[in-house]
């Protein structure tokens, strides 16, 4: 699983194929980013791509943090830039994921404090 996880996100990096229409949320999620200074390289399409196979990721279990850890090195970001990206991603693309947030709050792994501090704090909570 964590290699076909993985290999998806190295794909969406490198450009694989992006939904072609945006809704309200997928623009929201990328002006997020960009607001943060994630992204300005990418084109908004493949930002949304990436959006999504990380919430593909924490809807077939795999927890945030690690979604956020496979994902910093392959996707060229820093830790805390990934864990911003995780945390968009569960508020604008695959909410039904914010259980993962409330879990993160209180509970920082200090193993990966950037990618809990960001992902936690990403909705405020």
């Amino acid at each position: 699983m964590k290699l076909m996880i993985g290999t998806t996100l190295v794909l969406a990096a490198l450009g694989a194929a992006a939904p072609a229409h945006a809704d309200t949320n997928q623009d929201a999620y990328v002006s997020q980013l960009q607001a943060f200074g994630i992204g300005l390289e990418n084109t908004s399409d493949r930002l949304v791509k990436n959006g999504y196979l990380m919430c593909e990721a924490m809807n077939t279990g795999t927890d945030s943090l690690a979604v956020a850890t496979q994902a910093a090195p392959r996707a060229g970001l820093s830790v805390a830039q990934t864990g911003y990206q995780v945390g968009a991603a569960i508020r604008w693309l695959c909410p039904e994921q914010d259980w993962q947030i409330k879990e993160l709050i209180g509970g920082a792994d200090p193993t990966v404090p950037g990618v809990t501090t960001e992902i936690a704090g990403f909705l405020g909570k």
